[in-house]
Parts: C-alpha cells; structure tokens; sequence
C-alpha cells in the first residue's frame, strides 16, 4: 500500500461533451515518465477520470475521496464545461479541500469568462465555481485542438503540455521543459545510432547480398553461356556430318547450323552458311491446276516459247512467259507410260500424249496431230528427235519396239534388225547427230548406224532404270541405282566409254527423270535422288550439286528446273540467282566500287566507262566517262564522291549524278591515294610530292614537297595532321651517309609541324656492321646527325598514326569480328565469302570490294556478270529460310537438342509433328 497522503496527482473535471479530450489527454498525462534530471518522483504520473477510474459504491462518497486524494484538480474549461453542474461541484468540492492555488484549469473550447462580450454569454468556458475561487483563472490554452487530427503533447500543443506538466509537478515550464527536451535528444541520437547501425548492417548486407546475387547470376549466366557454346559445337558437328551428304542431308545441316547460330555465334556455323548455302536453290514458283492428277512428264522447247506439261488426264502447253494456255487435250489414254514428252529441237514438233492413243506428234504452228504413236494397247514409253529436226524415233513395246519416222512426210524408216530386243523392255533412247541411235534396254546400251541401218556394238553393265544421252554424254544407272556419267569417243570404228571422275556417284530414285540442262552456261545434269529431292549436277566448273523441291518428273525450262508434282502443279525453280542483285554486262568489267552502306555500286570497263547501280533493284542511277584504261575506282567515306585514278591522271565525279567535280593530271604515276580520317581531304602520292584536295570547291592545294621525298604517309586520327616519311641516302661501301626523316605537316595550310630523323632504325636495317663512325673512310659528300624539331612530342607519336587508307585498301574485307575471325581450317570468313563468289562466277572474281559496313560483297568475275552477296549472320539466317522447305522434324530436334523446347529456326515453314511426350 502506498504511503503518500496524496497518492493521486491529478484529478480530471470534465464535461461529458468533452470526453475525446479528456481521454486523451489521460492517456497522455499516464504515459508521461519525467527526465532523471528532474527533481520529482521518478514514476509515471497517476491520474483519476471518473469515466476510466471510478470505482463501484456511492457516486458522492467516491468522488469525494478521490478528490481529496488529488493534489491537483486539472478542470477542462468549455461552453459545455460552464453548463455542468458535474464540473462545478467538483470544483468547490476541491476547493474546499486543497484551495484554489491546487487547480488547473485548461481551456479548450470558447472563451473565458472576462474575454466574452454581453453577447457572447454563451461562449463563457470558465465554470461558477472556478470563478468564485479564482476571480481571474489562467488557462492552459487547448484551444483549436481536433481530437481526429492532432496530439495533446506535440506538434501546436506542445507549449500547452509542458505548462500543464510544470503545474503537475510543481516546477518551471522552461526547466522541465530543457530538461525533456534534452532527453528527446539523447533519444533521438540513441535511436539514430541504432538506426544507424541497423541501417549500416543492413546496406552491408543487402550489398553482401547484392554482390552475392550478382556473381550467382554472372556465373549463371557464363554456365549458360558455355553450354550454349558447348551445344553450338556439337551442332556444328552434326552439321558437318549432315552437309557432308546429299539430299536431305543439306537441308538437315543447314537447319543445324541455323540453331547453332540461334544457340551462340560460332565461326563455324557461319562459315558452314557460307560455303553451303548455295548447294540449296532458292525456292520455285508454283503453278497450280489446271492437272488433277500427278504431272508425268515436263518439257519446254529449245527457244523458250512454250512449257509442256502432262498428267494422265491432260496435256497442257502454256507460253513460257505468260503462263496463258495454248493448247490442251484432254482424255488421255489412262495407260500411257509416257515419261518426256518432247520437243524437236527447232521446236516445229512435240511428242505427248493424245486424246486416244499412247501419244501424238503435234504440229505446234497449228497444235493439230500429225502423227499417231502406238497403236491398240501398245504404250509410248519415250521419244526423241535428232540434232536437225528430219528424225524422230519412239519407243513403243511389241514386236517391234523402236519404231523410226521422217519429219518431212512422217514416213517410216527402216530400222537394223532387232530380234534379239523384241519384247524386250527399252528405256530409252538417243540420237547421236542424225546418223546414229542409242537405245538402252534392259543392262546394256545399245549403238545403231541409220546410213545404213546397222548394229555397231552393246556394253553391258549399264542397270537399273534410269538413262539419259545428249550429244556426247551418256547416263546409266547401275545396280546400286548410282548415276554412271559417260562420255563417248567416236574417234574410232566402234564407241568407248570413257567415265569421267566428279561428283557422279550419286543415288537416285528409281525410274528417276534425268534432264540434261544448261546452268549458267555450265552443262548439267538433274535428277530425283533417293531422298525425293531433285538435284542438280554441274558437268563442268567449281560449283557445287544443288537441291531443291523434288517431285515425280523433270524439265529444262527457259526460267530453270521444270518440277512436276504429285498433286497437279508445277514449280518453276531459278537455278543462278542465290545472290542479292546480279547484273549482266554486256562489257567486262575492270573496276567495281561499293558504297560505304552498300547500297550503291559503281562499275568501270576499260573504255572508262562507269556506272552506277542501286543494289536493291538494280537500278541504274548514273553513267559517265571518266579515266580510260586501268585504274582504281572508290567511293569517299560518306559516299557521296567516286573518285578515279589511272596511273597518271586523277578525276572525282559526284556519284549521285556523274558531274565532274576534280581533274589532276600528273607527270607522273600516281603512288598512294586515299582519304584523310575525317574525309576532309583527298591525299595522292606523286612525283615526290603530297597533292591535297579539299572537299569543299575541290580545288588543289599546294602540294607538301619534302627535300627528301616521300616514302610513307600517315595521318593523326583527328584527321588535322599528315607525316611523310623521306628517304635514307646510302653511301655504299661507306655507310648512312642521310637518315630518313619523318616530318609532320598541317594538312589545312602545309606548315611544318616537328620533324626526326631515323638513323638508329636505318642502322638496324642497313645492318650492325655500319655506323656513323665509318663515315670517315674516304666518301665526299655532306654528312649529316640525328636532327629534330619543332613539336617534340609530335613528332614522336607520329610514327605510331595509321597509314594512309589507299583506294585499293577501301575494297578490302574491314576489320569486323564475323569477317575476320578464322574458322577450324584456319580461313577468314570473308575468304568463304570470296570464295563462294568464285563458285557463282566458275573461277576466282577479277573484282572483289566490300562495304565499310562489312554487310555486303561485290563481285565480278569473266562471266561479265556483277553479283551482291549479304555476309552478316542475320542476312545469311534469312537468306537460308528462304531456300529450306522446312524446318527440323521432331526426331532430328531430339536428337541434336535433347529435352530443349522446340523452336522453328525459320518461321512460316512446316513444322514437325512432335513426338509422343515431347515437351
């Protein structure tokens, strides 16, 4: 039990109306704990509310005892206040007991009382009782205090708190006041040390933590990175493996050297583009219907007037540029094994199916048949015509096999004997010239004289289905279904066969179409491999077979491969166009040009005739005359300027439309041209001295002539200054009888910036046995020391400036990573870029020239074509989708990528179908 006769420190009087105050400033009065400083009871104060504290019994009897226990009577003063008889009777009450010294009083809301005017009587605050004991109370003010919003002890009210507390606790306002304040300070730096360190702790932590996520996710993401490089090279593997082959197996490895690229950029993947991009056409238009059945047989006639097209239920004849149909019969025998048909080579005939028989010869002035081929239930298996168009000879199986006719009347012709291939299966057959018929039938190929009818020879061997003759080429299939390519020696009384070495050993389809064509101007050969896709052979010239969509039946046609498909159309496939822009030249080109951004090149034949093309349509866009002979064509840095040196004349023209802008005839041959590095001004090395032109009015300085003439040219990065290297004079037997010197010019006026000399490096190459000091041995003549001047420091870096870029050096590969980095052979992917430049020309180009962007490549080479290539790894991807026929299968994705989610490498292609449980 407590011994303090007056264990209550305040006494709450209030009216009911005030309660929110009162409440709160209870629990503030409650919460309150004075500073050590403070000479007081070192307790939380104890305060009495009636409404909060009051205890059960009479009202009366315990709010007298709790009065007489408070030693002060804290009144809320109010309007409300004033009208309580509650408040009022607890004043007097207190007063009686303790005096009016012990009250409190604290005004929140109206006036008080002497403040009020006669009107405002109603906004007295002070109660009757409080002004009976105090006839002028001093108030706390509360005044203005929202119970919602603000806190009894801070903010506006916090000089009202410390005055009720130094009341309370019978001390000054400023002295607890100082007193608590300084406790809030040392609180507060408390509490910002733990803050602080709280704070310090965690940065460190959270950096700690930072650190520790960053180099969890660098090493993540390196893991990643060489797992996609580790998977990039087994790609690059199986790719290999892959375009090893032929058939699907380029296609296979293209697609995998696609997800190569897509997994991480490896040289190999890049190069793989490079060098077997080509061996995949493009692909071909398609013609659709009118043929509701499968395409048989495909022709078009030697002067690329017309494609013939043949189905079970229809022949189709169209003009080969138009694609309008000429001629149609329709009702075809369902039975015909007709597998060519065939145009004479004046293109007056055509062998094809008919309305009713086997097959028809038609007349194509008038699209009438003239002549019936078989007859009842024999079948047209082949026909050809001679090399003049006055013989046709068809195979049609029965008693007499082979039957021969004359065009000028459409007579029959006799024939050798032919009893030992009657009711033998023919495949085919051939003319050689007019004069001699190659038949094969069943394993051997067969030689007939027509003048007169006479069997010269068989050579066995010759299996399978497959066969093909034309001039001197004759291909045979053997018993593994490998083309067989020979040729045929006529040179003595009976034909050898000579085969030739290549890339012949090749598996086809059986009953496979071969065609013979021209590609490019090379001869080739096409066929459908086992694979069932169709692929051409070239004959002759470094290229590469080529695949593209196959089908059941092949055509030469006047715009490339002729593919019949099973489901009624046609595709027309180009065979030479797998670069961005080919123009033909009537004239060999000498010289070529690309600009800066590739989108323009410039040509030069030896008249000095030059040209201008867009690259994106092959548009000509200027055409001038210039330098006449050989020469060096370039475009400026900025592409605006083409410039031309012969080997003593100099012209610029403006490459938008020709004009001559510069021209600069020297005494003699020109030795270095090129650019300063801000393209400012146009450098050319002659006669000993440097020519500088400038841009602006392309007029011609006076020329920079150091004494001891020019033997190198660098030029400071900022493009403001240029060095010019002179020559050593020697004296021989003696020794260094001149140093070469460096000397730094002011490109803007020619001033002479620093100069040195090179004696100790002309030593070292002269030789260690000679030195100055032999100088002495008898030589006449003015020897000369090491010698500087002007800017020192100049002078000295000048011999580290790059050397002028020459016009030769702009067609150069620039320094890019996918152009120079090496690939496993140890060649640089802008040699593959070359080289697959040569395979398009048939030998290495005359003319190669890069872009300054290292995007494009021009070439030119003794076909007279010039030809655009794209070289950065996006162009090739894109230019690989738009050749491939579709993308990875299910199995091949598992095979090469495991569990990895499918991707399509080319968009819009057929995709696969997955396989069961594949994610």
């Amino acid at each position: 039990m407590s011994t303090d006769p007056l264990p209550l420190d305040a006494f709450i009087s209030y009216s009911r109306r005030d309660r929110a105050f009162a409440e709160r400033l209870e629990a503030a009065l409650k919460a309150y704990r004075p500073p050590r400083e403070l000479a007081v009871a070192q307790r939380h104060l104890a305060v009495f509310r009636d409404e909060s504290d009051i205890e059960a019994g009479d009202y009366d009897e315990v709010i007298g005892r709790h009065l007489a226990q408070s030693r002060r009577l804290v009144v809320v003063c109010s309007p409300a206040a004033r009208a309580s008889k509650y408040v009022d009777d607890e004043i007097a009450r207190y007063v009686r007991l303790h005096g009016a010294q012990a009250v409190v009083p604290v005004l929140i809301d109206g006036l008080a009382n002497n403040e009020a005017a006669p009107d405002q009587h109603d906004r007295m605050a002070f109660p009757g009782a409080l002004v009976a004991a105090m006839q002028m109370p001093l108030a706390v003010s509360w005044r203005g205090f929202d119970p919602k919003r603000d806190k009894v002890d801070r903010g506006a009210f916090e000089g009202p708190w410390y005055q009720l507390l130094a009341h309370l606790y019978g001390v000054s306002r400023a002295e607890i006041e100082q007193r608590d304040k300084r406790r809030q300070q040392r609180r507060r730096r408390i509490a910002w040390s733990v803050t602080g360190a709280v704070v310090a702790t965690l940065c460190a932590a959270l950096v700690l933590t930072v650190l520790a996520r960053n180099e969890a996710v660098r090493q993540r993401d390196l893991a990643e990175q060489r797992r996609l490089a580790t998977q990039a090279r087994q790609l690059n593997v199986e790719a290999a493996a892959a375009l090893a082959l032929d058939g699907e197996g380029v296609q296979r490895g293209l697609l995998l050297s696609l997800e190569s690229l897509a997994s991480h950029w490896t040289v190999e993947a890049q190069a793989a583009l490079l060098r077997h991009l080509d061996r995949l056409a493009p692909r071909g238009r398609r013609i659709d219907g009118p043929h509701r059945a499968p395409v048989v047989a495909l022709a078009a006639d030697a002067q690329g007037r017309w494609i013939a097209s043949e189905s079970a239920d229809l022949l189709l004849v169209r003009e080969a540029d138009t694609l309008r149909e000429v001629h149609r019969a329709e009702r075809l025998g369902g039975n015909s094994s007709l597998r060519a048909v065939t145009f004479s080579p004046d293109g007056r005939w055509l062998a094809a199916g008919c309305t009713e028989r086997a097959g028809c010869v038609w007349d194509t002035a008038t699209w009438r048949s003239v002549l019936t081929l078989g007859e009842g239930g024999q079948v047209l298996r082949a026909a050809a015509f001679d090399a003049d168009s006055r013989r046709l000879a068809a195979v049609v199986p029965g008693r007499t096999p082979v039957q021969l006719y004359a065009t000028d009347g459409w007579r029959a012709l006799p024939l050798p004997p032919a009893d030992d291939i009657a009711g033998r299966m023919v495949d085919g057959l051939g003319f050689v010239a007019s004069y001699r018929l190659v038949l094969k039938v069943a394993d051997k190929v067969l030689w007939w004289d027509l003048d007169p009818p006479a069997r010269l020879d068989a050579s066995p061997g010759h299996a399978g289905w497959a066969f093909a003759y034309a001039g001197t080429t004759l291909v045979t299939q053997d018993g593994e279904r490998r083309l067989r390519v020979h040729e045929v020696d006529y040179g003595s009384v009976l034909p050898e066969l000579i085969e030739q070495p290549g890339p012949w050993q090749r598996r086809v389809a059986e009953r496979a179409p071969l065609v013979f064509l021209d590609w490019a101007g090379w001869p080739a050969l096409a066929a459908i491999d086992v694979d069932g896709m169709a692929v051409v052979w070239p004959r002759a010239g470094p290229r590469d077979p080529l695949h593209l969509a196959g089908g059941i039946s092949l055509g030469a046609g006047p715009g490339g491969l002729l593919v019949g498909r099973p489901d009624g159309r046609i595709e027309i496939t180009a065979l030479d166009r797998p670069e961005t822009l080919r123009l033909d030249r009537p004239d060999a080109v000498q010289a070529l040009a690309l600009a800066p951004d590739g989108g323009r090149v410039a040509l030069r034949d030896a008249a000095g005739r030059v040209a201008v093309f867009d690259t994106v349509q092959g548009q000509r866009l200027a055409g001038f005359e210039s330098v006449p002979g050989e020469g060096t064509l370039a475009f400026s840095r900025d592409g605006r300027w083409l410039v031309l040196a012969g080997p003593r004349e100099l012209r610029v023209h403006d490459a938008a439309d020709g004009r001559e802008r510069l021209r600069h005839a020297a005494g003699q041959a020109f030795g270095p041209v090129g650019w300063s590095a801000d393209g400012r001004w146009l450098l050319a090395v002659s006669d000993r001295q440097l020519l500088r032109f400038g841009v602006e009015g392309w007029q011609a300085l006076a020329p920079i002539a150091p004494a001891e003439g020019i033997t190198a040219v660098r030029l400071s990065t900022d493009g403001h200054a240029v060095a010019t290297t002179g020559y050593s004079d020697i004296a021989r037997g003696v020794g260094l009888r001149q140093p070469s010197i460096t000397r730094v010019w002011e490109l803007a006026t020619g001033r002479a910036l620093a100069w040195q000399s090179h004696e100790a490096e002309d030593l070292a190459r002269i030789g260690s046995g000679v030195t100055w000091a032999r100088r002495a041995s008898g030589a006449t003549g003015e020897w000369t020391s090491r010698t500087a001047g002007g800017d020192a420091a100049l002078a000295g870096q000048a011999a580290g400036w790059p050397m002028l870029h020459t016009l030769d050096e702009s067609h150069a590969a620039p320094q890019r990573p996918w152009l120079q980095t090496r690939d496993a052979h140890g060649v640089t992917l802008a040699q593959r870029a070359a080289e697959r430049a040569a395979r398009a020309h048939g030998k290495a180009p005359s003319a190669l020239a890069f872009s300054a962007d290292g995007r494009r490549l021009a070439s030119t080479g003794e076909d007279r074509s010039v030809r655009l290539w794209p070289l950065t790894a996006d162009d090739l991807v894109a230019d690989a989708c738009r050749r491939l026929l579709r993308n990875l299968s299910a199995e091949e994705w598992q095979r090469a990528l495991g569990d990895l989610p499918y991707r399509s490498g080319c968009a819009g292609l057929p995709g696969p179908t997955p396989l069961p449980g594949a994610r």
